[in-house]
């Protein structure tokens, strides 16, 4: 299936409003390993997709490349195509380092049977109608120190719900990542 080509250009606009603020996950990633060199080895998740590794390989070493701080953009570009095996690394870690992890979830459309019950003590799931909601809940979710996580999935957004979504609110979910040294990601 091909990614929705209006829910791309809607996404590009975003980044460029945003500026340096927002990155694909393939573009930390290379951030990463250029800052740190010789940290970690790479592997391929993917064919051209470089992972760090950090205690393990695949979607738990993009988990574990996430910087602190940071708005993390991470495209799936489709049903089946990883957002749910990065959720399950993510919720599996947090649970392994007593952390707790909110996902904001636009269409409320998470079904728990694909992850294990202990990973999901540290969760705070959150369905949100549109990706306004689930925005404006990622900012009240983002003061709270509770979380060291903070997951918008907002695969089931619609254009209209991106561009409704004031860049303004992207800069200052950023500013408080980066204030509380929290870790956001966008699935789109």
């Amino acid at each position: 299936m091909k990614p929705n080509n209006s829910k791309l250009v809607a996404l590009e606009a975003i980044r460029r409003e945003l500026g340096g603020k927002v990155r694909s996950g393939r573009e930390l990633l290379e951030e990463c390993e250029r800052e740190d060199s010789g940290a970690a080895a790479p592997i391929a998740a993917a064919p051209g997709v470089p992972i760090r590794e950090e205690g393990g390989g695949g979607l738990e070493g993009l988990v574990a490349g996430m910087r602190r701080g940071r708005l993390a953009e991470i495209l799936v570009p489709g049903p089946s195509r990883g957002g749910g095996l990065f959720l399950a690394a993510l919720f599996a870690r947090a649970r392994r380092e007593g952390r707790y992890v909110a996902l904001l979830d636009v269409g409320g459309g998470l079904s728990v049977d694909g992850f294990a019950a202990r990973d999901l003590e540290s969760l705070l799931w959150v369905g949100c109608g549109n990706l306004a909601e689930a925005a404006a809940a990622f900012d009240v979710v983002a003061r709270d120190e509770n979380f060291d996580w903070i997951v918008l999935d907002g695969r089931d957004a619609t254009p209209e719900d991106w561009r409704a979504v004031r860049s303004a609110l992207w800069r200052r979910l950023a500013g408080h990542l980066r204030e509380r040294g929290a870790v956001g990601a966008v699935l789109a």
